[in-house]
């Protein structure tokens, strides 16, 4: 038998060795995601069914939750709308992705950023100057920030807790090429690419490196979402999945920065409404209006989210919860938090956190 012969029949066992492999790995794995993802999708369930049924303008309700240092997950449910008449139909695990404008969900991951490639300090001020930054709109946070406490400063982290898109703004506007930068990131900050909502232009413009720091400029999922702040809970460290080895995302000390700024967020910022809640949540709320190549779904424009972790001192999961409304429709993002809270109790009550 010739060395070329050989080399081929070894060639083809391999080959084969590995198609095996590969055919055996979706059942282990649909089994794994079945044992994790059953109990959670009972538990869910009846909080979406509860706001959804209470609310006919909510279309669809999306949760994604990761178990920490889990290999699997994040873990997708949800429940929509199926019809014109409102019906709603089954909360089911989705393996595909359904986006959403982060808003100030996405101020997590631009202060970490910022810290580690431009030097931020969380606790440095800038001028309010009414909120006005150039090229683009008022940011009426910083009007009543002055009108109620008087002053003409504000810091970065009272600027996070409010949700204002002008303190993020304008650290972003000092950092040459931020928006160029930021997205050579994305892979490492949310496990892919993101997506140009598309009214802003392709030029870096004020306006866009605005809108881009704040969470308004850009689409994720919430899985996305769920990656990065399950990394935040581990010192900046995306933990190991099937395949793919721990990786740093950010350091150590921009991460720790950005869990202490949620676990703040939710005593004194927009997160306030769960700020006696036990056991006691991180978190960040977000909006924004889906631009039209994004609508999938009944027209469903508005996201309204809240993200976080929880406990906070040791974080057991990651989760996202995010509602979609037609366009026009404001509910706010507390029902997000309401049913965060909800979903968050029955499980503390089926004993799956501690």
């Amino acid at each position: 038998m010739t060395k070329r012969k050989i080399t081929i029949i070894l060639t083809a066992i391999a080959t084969a060795a590995v198609l095996v492999a590969i055919r055996s790995i979706p059942g282990s794995v649909r089994r794994g995601m079945e044992k994790e993802t059953e109990p959670l999708r009972s538990i869910i369930d009846v909080p979406l069914r509860k706001h959804m049924g209470e609310n006919k303008d909510i279309l669809r309700t999306v949760v994604s939750i990761k178990k920490t240092g889990s290999a699997h997950g994040p873990w997708t449910y949800e429940l929509a709308r199926y019809d014109d008449n409102k019906q709603l139909g089954s909360t089911y695990t989705i393996t595909e992705d359904r986006p959403l404008v982060p808003g100030g969900i996405m101020q997590a991951a631009t202060i970490a950023f910022l810290m580690d490639h431009g030097g931020l300090q969380v606790d440095r001020r800038f001028p309010t100057c009414h909120g006005e930054l150039p090229g683009t709109v008022r940011d009426y946070h910083m009007v009543d920030y002055e009108r109620e406490t008087g002053k003409d400063s504000i810091s970065v982290r009272e600027g996070f807790l409010l949700s204002s898109r002008y303190c993020i703004g304008k650290a972003a506007m000092e950092k040459p090429y931020f928006q160029h930068a930021f997205e050579e990131r994305f892979c490492d900050y949310f496990g892919s690419s993101t997506v140009q909502v598309t009214p802003y232009p392709a030029t870096d413009t004020p306006s866009k490196r605005v809108a881009f720091a704040s969470g308004r400029g850009v689409v994720l999922s919430s899985k996305q979402v769920v990656s990065f702040y399950d990394a935040i809970t581990n010192h900046g460290v995306r933990s190991r999945q099937r395949y793919i080895r721990p990786k740093q995302i950010c350091s150590r000390m921009a991460a720790d920065t950005v869990k202490s700024l949620l676990a703040q967020n939710v005593l004194e910022g927009t997160g306030r409404l769960l700020s006696d809640f036990m056991p006691p949540i991180a978190g960040k709320t977000g909006a924004g209006r889906l631009e039209d190549g994004f609508r999938t779904f009944m027209s469903a424009t508005e996201t309204y989210s809240f993200a976080g972790f929880f406990p906070v001192a040791s974080p057991r999961y990651t989760m996202c919860v995010t509602i979609y409304t037609r366009e026009g429709v404001t509910i706010g993002t507390a029902t997000a938090m309401r049913i965060y809270e909800e979903i968050v109790t029955k499980m503390d009550d089926s004993g799956m956190i501690w």
